[in-house]
């Protein structure tokens, strides 16, 4: 897991969270849940709890670093995990907008096809920490330090950045830009913005570097 487990709660503090997560998830039967099972909640219970801590940790209200009992920095967290996925999936709805892939596979297939299985297929309230896809299309930034919704969010961030950045040119020029670089770059797993810069002489652009 890209996250650790908060230390302002003791393992006895949690486990009626994982129990109340069990019955859920067994539909009231939740003695039938495996250690697997058992492992992938409380995974999913920690990447909450730990959002609601990071939010608090830079927040300005004096009210938010008071201790919470476990079950409401659990409940905390998992409001904002939720709040988040909204936010990301406004996000990917306005890239679509305008969005173009350059005819490269790997781009289309991360964002077209792969993205709207993501925001099908991601369970806030079992797997909070899995990010499900594999982003086989890379953006300039390091995100392995993320995982869950949070990958998903920046990822996204990355890719607004690098659309609006490849938008300033003509569609042909770019195509043409990269072929010259790559005969074969529709079917390469490259930065489209890194060869276009390189070909170019130009900076990177700085947003897409931009701390998570």
């Amino acid at each position: 897991m890209n996250f650790t487990q908060p230390t302002n709660y003791a393992m006895e503090e949690l486990l009626p969270i994982i129990a109340r997560l069990s019955y859920k998830y067994t539909g009231g039967d939740s003695t039938s849940i495996t250690y697997a099972q058992a492992q992938k909640l409380m995974a999913s219970v920690l990447y909450c709890i730990q959002a609601g801590e990071t939010a608090a940790a830079n927040s300005l209200l004096p009210t938010e670093t008071k201790r919470r009992p476990a079950t409401d920095a659990y409940d905390y967290g998992l409001a904002l995990i939720t709040k988040k996925v909204q936010q990301a999936l406004h996000l990917y709805q306005q890239i679509l907008q305008n969005f173009n892939d350059y005819e490269n596979y790997f781009l289309h297939s991360t964002i077209i096809d792969g993205m709207p299985e993501f925001f099908k297929w991601y369970d806030v309230n079992f797997a909070a920490h899995e990010d499900i896809l594999m982003l086989d299309y890379p953006v300039l930034q390091d995100l392995t330090s993320l995982c869950g919704i949070n990958k998903i969010y920046r990822y996204l961030q990355c890719i607004e950045q690098e659309q609006k950045f490849l938008a300033q040119m003509p569609p042909a020029f770019i195509r043409q830009t990269l072929a010259e670089y790559n005969p074969f770059y529709r079917d390469t797993p490259d930065n489209l913005v890194e060869i276009i810069c390189r070909q170019l002489n130009l900076p990177q652009p700085a947003a897409c570097f931009s701390k998570p």
